[in-house]
């Protein structure tokens, strides 16, 4: 074993004192400026030459037998900068002069190359505000419109009267609401009623009240019944208890 060790070793001795001297090698420039700053999209270029080691000078290629190193190479493996876009946003009114906000978003690709959008709160941070000002979006007239009150209380307790409300004209203009003449709204949309007829008959004492017929007659422990209902004197008949509730009901 100590002698096949020992082959070896002058085996490989002999070859080196055999093998002369590089006299040539590889000499690699300086790399170019990358072609892109980000994302791994650029190359970089550079110079290998062979050269006379002693002298220093150019030689011929076939004169180096080493391995070659590469003259170009991917770069600019780095994060790219943040990008930011904006569209029109909707108007906020259809008509009557609104107010129109842009839609920001903002993108960025990573250094493999990966194109990812950010979050609403991460925009807003590399958002310069170029693109915040308003814009006056649909400046024509809205049609006028009716503010229309509640109905207020009838004139009469008791039978027909009249209810009022108020009713008002309003028209949306550079944005904001205004009021206007009632004979725009007219114009445009007819005339609206301010009063109207109100009935309140079941109120009327004269014309319903509780009606009770007579007592059953007396049992042995004298437990009498009636049947108590509300009677119309319009109609002559007994009708639905609702046009009764504001009177006292006797006892059936």
């Amino acid at each position: 074993m100590l002698r096949f060790a020992f082959l070896v070793l002058a085996t490989v001795a002999v070859s080196q004192a055999q093998s002369p001297p590089s006299t040539h090698r590889w000499r690699p420039g300086a790399w170019t400026t990358c072609t892109a700053t980000c994302a791994g999209r650029g190359m970089q270029q550079r110079t290998v030459d062979c050269i006379d080691v002693e002298s220093g000078r150019a030689a011929s290629a076939e004169l180096c037998r080493t391995w070659k190193p590469s003259s170009s190479q991917a770069c600019g493996f780095v994060d790219c900068e943040v990008t930011v876009t904006s569209q029109p946003g909707p108007c906020s009114q259809s008509c009557g002069s609104g107010v129109r906000l842009p839609i920001t978003s903002c993108r960025r690709v990573l250094a493999n190359g990966t194109d990812v959008a950010l979050t609403q709160a991460e925009c807003d941070k590399h958002d310069s505000g170029a693109f915040s000002s308003l814009q006056r979006c649909n400046p024509t007239p809205c049609p006028p419109e009716y503010k229309r009150s509640e109905w207020g209380a009838c004139s009469k307790t008791c039978g027909t009267g009249s209810q009022r409300r108020s009713i008002e004209c309003y028209q949306m203009r550079g944005g904001v609401k205004r009021k206007v003449r009632l004979h725009a709204c007219k114009r445009h949309l007819g005339r609206e009623r301010a009063v109207r007829t109100c009935t309140n008959e079941h109120l009327c004492p004269d014309n319903y009240y509780w009606r009770a017929e007579k007592w059953s007659p007396c049992l042995v422990t004298c437990q009498q019944h009636r049947k108590v209902g509300c009677f119309s004197n319009k109609d002559n008949e007994f009708i639905d208890q609702r046009h009764c509730t504001n009177f006292k009901r006797p006892v059936e």
